[in-house]
C-alpha cells in the first residue's frame, strides 16, 4: 500500500488493490508517457483485468471494510484452483502469442 500511496494513488484505492493481492490477484502497474497510455491499456485489457470498484463493492457486501496488513493471505481450495486453470485453458489465455 505504501508504494501505491507514495506514487499518488488514493488511500482507499490502494487499500482495494492491496486486498485484491491478499486474495490472490496480481497487481501490475506501469509508468508510461501520456502518449503510451492507450497502448498499455490495450495490452492490459487482453488479460481480463478486474474492475476494482465492482470488486470492492462485492467485498463490502460481504462485510469487508478495509485492507488489514497482518490478515492472513487467502488460500484457494483445490476445486477453485482447478476451475481457474480450466477457465485459463478454455479461453486460450495460457497460449503464447
Amino acid at each position: 500500500m505504501g508504494a501505491l500511496i507514495g506514487s499518488g494513488v488514493e488511500d482507499e484505492v490502494a487499500a482495494v488493490h492491496a486486498e485484491a493481492v491478499r486474495r490472490g490477484a496480481t497487481l501490475v502497474t506501469a509508468r508510461v508517457p501520456d502518449t503510451g497510455v492507450g497502448r498499455v491499456e490495450g495490452l492490459m485489457s487482453v488479460h481480463r483485468p478486474i474492475d476494482s470498484t465492482e470488486r470492492a463493492a462485492s467485498w463490502r457486501d460481504e462485510g469487508w471494510t478495509t485492507f488489514v496488513p497482518n490478515a492472513p493471505a487467502y488460500r484457494p481450495t483445490e476445486t477453485e484452483i482447478q476451475r481457474m486453470r480450466r477457465e485459463w485453458r478454455d479461453e486460450g489465455m495460457g497460449k503464447q502469442a
